[in-house]
C-alpha cells in the first residue's frame, strides 16, 4: 500500500513538475494542448485504480482495511482538489448520470492510449485470378461460339435461315458454357485466397508492419476437419444438432502475419512483443428474428401440481482453432442467447 501512493504520487508529481518548462513561448500550443489532456486523464485513471483497490481490499476483510481506506481516499481527495483548481472534470456526481464524465473518460483513454493503436487499410484479394479466370472463361466459349459459326456457314451459306438459327443456339451455349468455366475455375483457383487481406501500419500510416487476410463463407460438413468435428460432437445434445434440419455453419479463417524487424524499428523505445487482433462478432440481427423466450412448465408435488416460468434460448456452437509457431489450439464454447441477446458464454471442456 505504501508502495503504491508512493508511486503513485512520485509519477504525478513529475508529470505536473513539466507545466512549467512546456509554458514558455517557443514551445508549441499544441504539445501544451497534449500535455493538459494527458495531465487530466492520469487524474482520473488514479481516482478509478484507487476505487478499484478498496474494493478489492474491502472483499479481502483485511485487517488494517481501516487504515488503508483512509490512506487511499486522501490520495482521491487530493486529485479531486486538483482537478478543480485545473478546471478539469472533478468526478462523478449524485443523482446525476454522470453521462459527460464518462464520455470525457472514454475519449482521453482512447486519445492517450492511441500511440499503441495500428491502422489498417483493407482491400479484396484474388482480384488479378479472378479476373484471369473470367477471362479465360469468355475465351473458351468464343472459341465455341466461333467454330460453330465457321462450320455453319461452311455447311449453310450465310444467307440461310439454318445458318440464322444455328448462330442463336451456339450464342445461347456461349453464354452458358462462359458461366459454367468461370464457376468451375473460381471453385478450384480461388480457394487459394482469402476474402479480404488488410495492411496493418501505424498511426500514421508510415510503416507496414504487418499483414491480415480474412475470409467469410458457409460451408457443409465435409469442408470441415475432423478435429473440428470430434470436438463438436463431443456431447450427446450436441450431437443431435447433427441430424438437425436447418443447422448450417459459417467458416471464418483469419491469418496474421507481423514483421519483427518493421515492429522493433518502429517501437525501438519500447517492449512490444506482438500485437493484439481483436475480432469482434454481431448477433443482433440472429437476435431479432427469434421467438418469445417465455415459456411455462408444469411441476407436481404428487398432490398437487404448479406452473413455472421457463425460458427458450438458442445455443451457437463457436469452435476457435488458434495456430502459431506450428503449434495449434481448440478452444470450444457455447453462445447462449435469446430475444433479449446474449445470456452466457460458456467453454466447454475440450479434452478427451
Amino acid at each position: 500500500m505504501e508502495n503504491y501512493i508512493s508511486h503513485t504520487t512520485d509519477i504525478l508529481k513529475k508529470l505536473r513538475s513539466l507545466r512549467t518548462t512546456i509554458t514558455i513561448p517557443t514551445i508549441d500550443e499544441n504539445i501544451f494542448s497534449i500535455y493538459v489532456l494527458i495531465d487530466e486523464y492520469l487524474s482520473l485513471v488514479t481516482d478509478d485504480y484507487s476505487y478499484r483497490l478498496l474494493e478489492t481490499l474491502k472483499k479481502s476483510e483485511l485487517e488494517y482495511f481501516d487504515i488503508h481506506k483512509k490512506t487511499i481516499l486522501q490520495l482521491v481527495t487530493n486529485e479531486i482538489g486538483y482537478r478543480k483548481s485545473k478546471d478539469y472534470l472533478a468526478g462523478p456526481k449524485e443523482n446525476d448520470n454522470n453521462e459527460e464524465l464518462v464520455y470525457r473518460i472514454q475519449s482521453l483513454r482512447k486519445y492517450t492510449e492511441s500511440v499503441l493503436f495500428l491502422s489498417t487499410r483493407a482491400k479484396p484479394e484474388g482480384k488479378l485470378a479472378q479476373q484471369m479466370i473470367f477471362s479465360a472463361a469468355a475465351g473458351l466459349a468464343m472459341i465455341w461460339a466461333s467454330a460453330i459459326a465457321i462450320y455453319a456457314q461452311y455447311k449453310f451459306g450465310i444467307f440461310t435461315m439454318a445458318f440464322f438459327i444455328t448462330l442463336v443456339v451456339s450464342y445461347i451455349f456461349k453464354d452458358r458454357i462462359k458461366e459454367i468455366v468461370r464457376d468451375y475455375l473460381s471453385s478450384k483457383l480461388l480457394r487459394f485466397f482469402y476474402d479480404q487481406k488488410v495492411r496493418i501500419c501505424t498511426c500514421s500510416r508510415k510503416h507496414q508492419i504487418g499483414s491480415s487476410r480474412q475470409s467469410f463463407s458457409f460451408v457443409g460438413d465435409d469442408k470441415l476437419d475432423d478435429e473440428i468435428m470430434t470436438l463438436r460432437n463431443r456431447d450427446p445434445i450436441s450431437l443431435i444438432g447433427e441430424y438437425t434440419v436447418g443447422e448450417k455453419t459459417i467458416l471464418y479463417p483469419k491469418k496474421i502475419n507481423v514483421f519483427p524487424a518493421h515492429l522493433e524499428q518502429v517501437y525501438h523505445t519500447l517492449q512490444v512483443k506482438g500485437i493484439t487482433d481483436i475480432t469482434r462478432y454481431s448477433i443482433a440481427r440472429m437476435t431479432r428474428k427469434m421467438g418469445n423466450p417465455k415459456r411455462h412448465l408444469f411441476i407436481t408435488d404428487g398432490k398437487d401440481y404448479r406452473r413455472i416460468n421457463a425460458r427458450k434460448v438458442h445455443r451457437i456452437n463457436f469452435n476457435i482453432r488458434y495456430t502459431a509457431h506450428d503449434e495449434s489450439y481448440l478452444k470450444r464454447f457455447w453462445i447462449v442467447m435469446d430475444r433479449g441477446g446474449i445470456r452466457r458464454l460458456e467453454e466447454i471442456e475440450t479434452s478427451t
